[in-house]
């Protein structure tokens, strides 16, 4: 009975401790229904103002149960001179070896009582002091009453929309092409999740438009992502429309060959179409192996007459010339080993298929020529290697391919990238690039970089804005022409972000294609967008 009146006694300190609240919920529900007697028979709970502890008072050694200690600001004494009595007696008559053990009835109070708390409050069990705030309680999770928890959404939306200006800075090669250009992008993205038992499902849906004002061929849909991606333990699978990446380096990517280049989005192919396939991954301990099968060819995207900037001449896309008979339903086939040794990252990969890259065959419409592009059936091996040693980081791609053209040939590129962290005391990284690209076929209308030499350096000052600059320029080493690369972006406010780029061509002779017809074509491309 001892014990028992001291966790009553506990429970009733602890519950004094509590701020006052409208709705008396857990420790102080409690106290008002076990209350302790005061000096003049009341069973109401004792107001009487606590003394001021004693200097000479010791430490007790039972924390919880009416600690006294040297400090005012600590737990304070007992209330009533009932209360300390039987605290001492209980202090004194307690041995240090039995542990404080308690009895079942002990036991069985002590259940009732967390459970009278867990219905009153609506809590749930988190380790919170009772002299916390109601603040406080709520910053680390504590719904009382009848707020619930809110339940993660299986349904995720997002995506951007944008505007984007254009302009450029010399008179355009052909009349048909104007100086300024204004255009709008829409693209959502949207995820469904689901569980089951074993598996986990995610739906992908990423539609993409763009409404240009001069060129019709760049006014066009595409479904980036359509797909069902199902994730186990050791494998997935994604089944539809999507978009992969595979390479390494920062100027070309020679070896990222599933999806087709949208090469109306931007000169440096980084964009790409949404390709059919069904892909099995299967992470084992010998690395990463990826299956592609790919049902239906995507045709590379090119420049109407009005569009700039383009080649000269034109490539007319509506008519294109394939090698296979079955055309874009040709099944294309692709694997990929992938694994890390450390610092070193390694990819190996083959495909066989329809050429991404198209070759030009010289047509006349009309009174104009124009290329038509031709899609041949290749085989392709590719390799793309990164290694990290301290602030440098080393970067490889290369491919073999063959059956497209006349002979087989190989394409190199390779070089580094340092780092130069926190920049004159800030907080901003600046991370010096240099690129080799080589191709073994020379100058050819495929590739125009057969012997160049890549330099730039990458500015992020990480700060809220979360603000990059990327600037690189390539020079052929052979005649000295040069193309220049600017893009750099930043964010505003919760939603915003400010895009700019710029292109320029310097020395580009008269007869390299595909870069003369760009030497005209230096701009500047401003774009705002808001993201969801």
């Amino acid at each position: 009975m001892r014990r028992t009146a001291a966790i009553l006694l506990a429970l009733a300190v602890s519950a004094a401790d509590l701020p006052a609240q409208e709705e008396k919920t857990g420790p102080a529900a409690v106290a008002e229904l076990v209350t302790i007697p005061t000096s003049d028979g009341n069973t109401e709970n004792d107001e009487t103002p606590t003394p001021e502890p004693s200097e000479t008072a010791e430490e007790s050694t039972k924390p919880g149960v009416g600690t006294v200690t040297n400090s005012a600001t600590e737990e304070e004494m007992p209330d009533t001179e009932a209360e300390k009595k039987m605290e001492d007696t209980l202090l004194a008559e307690d041995s240090p070896d039995d542990g404080f053990a308690l009895s079942p009835e002990e036991m069985a109070l002590l259940e009732e009582v967390a459970a009278l708390e867990t219905e009153t409050t609506g809590t749930t069990t988190v380790d919170v002091a009772p002299s916390e705030s109601p603040e406080a309680r709520a910053e680390v999770g504590i719904v009382t009453n009848s707020a619930t928890f809110e339940e993660a959404s299986p349904l995720d939306i997002g995506g951007h929309v944008g505007v984007e200006y254009q302009q450029f800075f010399k008179s355009p090669l052909d009349s048909r092409q104007g100086d300024f250009n204004f255009s709008l992008v829409i693209n959502p993205e949207l995820s469904l999740e689901w569980e089951g038992e074993k598996l986990r499902n995610v739906l992908n849906f990423s539609p993409f438009y763009r409404l240009d004002q001069e060129d019709d061929e760049r006014s066009h849909f595409d479904v980036r992502e359509l797909n069902l991606l199902t994730v186990a333990d050791r494998w997935n699978m994604r089944v539809g429309a999507g978009k992969v990446f595979w390479g390494a380096t920062e100027t070309v990517h020679w070896v990222d060959i599933i999806n087709q280049t949208d090469f109306i989005e931007n000169l440096d192919g980084e964009d790409k179409l949404g390709q059919p396939m069904v892909n099995l991954n299967l992470n084992t301990k010998l690395g990463t192996f990826s299956l592609f099968a790919l049902p239906y060819f995507r045709e590379r995207t090119f420049p109407g007459p009005d569009g700039r900037p383009r080649t000269i001449p034109r490539i007319d896309e509506d008519n294109p010339i394939y090698e296979s008979s079955a055309e874009e339903w040709h099944t294309d086939f692709a694997a990929r080993w992938s694994k890390t040794f450390g610092d070193l990252d390694l990819g190996l990969s083959y495909f066989y298929g329809t050429a991404r890259e198209p070759d030009y065959v010289p047509a006349l419409r009309g009174d104009e020529i124009v290329l038509h592009p031709l899609y041949e059936i290749i085989h392709q091996g590719g390799l793309d290697a990164t290694y990290t040693i301290g602030d440098w980081l080393f970067k490889l791609e290369s491919v073999y391919r063959s059956g497209q053209g006349d002979e087989d040939f190989f394409m190199f590129a390779g070089g580094f990238e340092y780092t130069f962290y926190k920049i004159f005391g800030t907080q901003a990284d600046l991370g010096l690039i240099s690129e080799m690209l080589y191709d073994t076929r020379g100058n050819n209308v495929l590739n125009p970089y057969e012997k160049d030499l890549a330099a730039g350096f990458r500015l992020a000052l990480n700060d809220i804005r979360d603000t990059e600059l990327l600037f690189v320029a390539i020079t052929d080493l052979d005649d000295g022409s040069t193309t220049l690369s600017l893009e750099s972006s930043m964010r505003f406010g919760e939603h915003w972000k400010l895009v700019v780029e710029g292109r320029g061509f310097a020395g580009i002779p008269d007869d390299d294609f595909p870069l003369n017809g760009f030497r005209n074509d230096h701009y500047l491309q401003v774009g705002l967008e808001y993201h969801f």
